[in-house]
């Protein structure tokens, strides 16, 4: 099947089941696809060095077993491929989803998609992703993103139906991917951040964060740390290799801005949020 008949979501769960451990040929199956394509969609998307350790990883892992079932997952499916057209809307069980999807309809939902819209791309009821989502957050932090999406639901409709025509989609798009200082007084604390097993800082391609959504060019290379305000979403993204680091005091991050500057580490992402460590290249005006 061409790569160009699976939408910009479906190309990002193929990197993230990937990332996730599954090899390319897993993923493949699922999605109707070949193996080359998978990789083709995941070398596009992640820093050479990630994209280099992770074909390492996967190649150490074990075989998957022959009782992996060969039906691509419902859910998965390109819209415009023919399984799509049979397949029925999910019943509303979350045992027939991976683990991997799960974490993804927590991830879009956090990112402010609401539950509504990540059930359709994923061919469940909006009550299941919130089953999913009240299970894997705490009840203080499902509160705040409930009230952050409702807010922005409301702002979307209080926005004026005619826009000013100089104004292209690519600018929007730019604006609203660009870092901003770092305020370091309104960071939530602690937080936490993942390190390998010797307490070595990693660092991450912005680039290679999909979450972030479309990146301005200057931002695509800059390095920067994730960090979590919520010690359960640091637990899960961290691998085999890593530990997690608690950061009492966030305002030590302004301390150490020339130390991690001097690591090439230059921006901060703090719950989907982009933030330009002091001394940094300052973010370009809109």
């Amino acid at each position: 099947m061409s790569a160009s008949q699976f939408t910009e979501s479906q190309k990002a769960q193929m990197v993230e089941q990937y990332r996730a451990g599954d090899s390319s040929v897993v993923v493949g199956k699922r999605f109707g696809c070949s193996d080359r394509t998978v990789m083709r969609f995941v070398q596009g998307r992640l820093g050479p060095a990630e994209f280099e350790a992770l074909k390492q990883q996967n190649r150490r892992r074990p075989a998957q077993p022959h009782t992996t079932p060969s039906t691509p997952d419902p859910a998965a499916a390109p819209q415009n491929h023919p399984s799509a057209a049979r397949s029925k809307p999910a019943s509303g069980g979350t045992g027939q989803f991976t683990e991997s999807q799960k974490a993804q309809m927590v991830e879009q939902y956090r990112a402010g998609n609401s539950s509504v819209v990540v059930g359709k791309r994923f061919g469940c009821s909006d009550r299941t992703v919130m089953r999913l989502v009240r299970a894997r957050l705490d009840s203080a932090e499902l509160a705040a993103l409930k009230e952050h999406n409702r807010k922005r639901s409301s702002q979307t409709h209080a926005m004026p139906a005619v826009r000013n025509s100089n104004a292209t989609e690519a600018d929007q798009r730019r604006e609203a991917a660009q870092a901003t200082n770092l305020d370091l007084n309104r960071l939530p604390s602690p937080l936490y951040l993942l390190v390998d097993r010797s307490v070595e800082l990693q660092p991450q391609t912005l680039g290679s964060l999909h979450h972030l959504g479309p990146l301005h060019t200057d931002e695509q290379q800059r390095q920067g740390l994730v960090l979590f305000s919520n010690v359960r979403q640091a637990r899960r993204q961290c691998r085999r290799n890593q530990r997690i680091v608690k950061l009492a005091d966030p305002k030590l991050l302004g301390k150490t801005a020339p130390h991690l500057l001097a690591q090439g580490i230059s921006r901060l992402v703090v719950e989907g949020a982009l933030y330009a460590l002091p001394g940094s290249t300052a973010p370009a005006q809109p």
